[in-house]
């Protein structure tokens, strides 16, 4: 028999578990330290920045929020539109792909998907 538990009950378990076994000193001993970790300046390498686990976690917050809206804004773009109306032309002369809509629009869809991961992966590699 395979049991499988979700990450986020296996996670929720071992903390209520945990909290509830520590004394009330270890418990605010871990809260102080986990504070003052997320509030301790970390070095970015031979002359970056210093910025803490906070401030990391909220830019990493920022940027894929910013991702998100600038790919709702592309997705309603007329390019993008132009783009996946040739993609669906080239897929349309494939007769078993061709006769299904659902399936010719899902596949448009991943290529795209994938496209613009390629883009995100190329920027991010770019330094853009």
């Amino acid at each position: 028999m395979n049991i499988t538990i979700p990450p986020e009950d296996l996670n929720q378990a071992l903390g209520k578990a945990i909290l509830e076994t520590l004394t009330e000193d270890a418990r605010n001993t871990i809260i102080t330290d986990a504070i003052a970790y997320l509030n301790a300046p970390n070095s970015r390498g031979y002359g970056g920045d210093k910025t803490t686990p906070l401030q990391d976690a909220f830019r990493e917050g920022v940027r894929r929020l910013t991702d998100t809206l600038i790919e709702d804004v592309l997705k309603e773009s007329e390019r993008y539109q132009q783009v996946r109306s040739e993609i669906a032309g080239l897929i349309a002369q494939f007769p078993p792909v061709s006769s299904d809509p659902e399936l010719k629009g899902k596949i448009v869809t991943l290529i795209l998907d994938h496209v613009q991961e390629a883009q995100r992966v190329l920027e991010r590699d770019r330094g853009y």
